[in-house]
């Protein structure tokens, strides 16, 4: 229906937007990951902005609007949510270490090596015995919670220009999908209006 779509049997939806987008800057081409998904916060970088869609007003975040909202970088977003965790995803995370204490580690440290490397500098004994005791835990939502860019495939850009739009088969597929409200949708539509689609 004009959009690209890929799809393979035990390969996540966010691995492929993640190589994809790994693909879009190694051919110098700006991409913009659509999404409320925190775990995509890790993949912003020059060429690579999120849209997160409940933003009121819309915008894209580029690396400042990932630290203003985590305190954190792009690059460590993966060691953070190691931390913290991601109950949208039943990580756990450390206990007793939340947003802000992931933080100050991160800022100190600068990763979750770090961390680990220097863990008796950890000036807190309460959070230091918790790190302790999570080590595994952390190292394997790291593991989790890191995007798989390096999936194999063909991922020439051309391949996913937008092409036309087909209204007849969006019905199609918006019935055997159960999606009434997008059906009514494009009933609605004018005829102008769905040629554009």
């Amino acid at each position: 229906v004009g959009c690209a779509s890929v799809c393979e049997s035990g390969v996540e939806a966010d691995d492929w937007i993640g190589t994809i987008a790994k693909h879009a800057v190694v051919a110098a081409m700006p991409g913009v990951v659509a999404s409320s998904d925190k775990d995509f916060m890790q993949l912003v970088g020059p060429l690579v902005a999120l849209a997160n869609p409940s933003d009121k007003p819309p915008k894209l975040w580029s690396a400042d609007e990932v630290i203003a909202k985590t305190g954190v970088r792009p690059d460590q977003i993966v060691d953070w949510l190691s931390l913290v965790g991601d109950a949208v995803d039943n990580i756990p995370g450390v206990s007793g270490v939340g947003p802000k204490t992931a933080t100050s580690l991160l800022n100190e440290f600068g990763t979750v090596r770090g961390i680990y490397d220097r863990l008796a500098e950890v000036k807190s004994e309460r959070i230091r015995q918790a790190l302790q005791m999570a080590r595994m835990d952390v190292s394997r939502n790291q593991d989790l919670v890191s995007l798989k860019v390096g999936l194999p495939g063909d991922f020439s850009m051309e391949l996913f220009r937008v092409g036309p739009k087909t209204v007849g088969r969006l019905e199609q597929l918006y019935g055997s999908w159960g999606f009434r409200s997008l059906s009514e949708e494009l009933e609605r539509q004018q005829p102008a209006q769905r040629e554009l689609l």
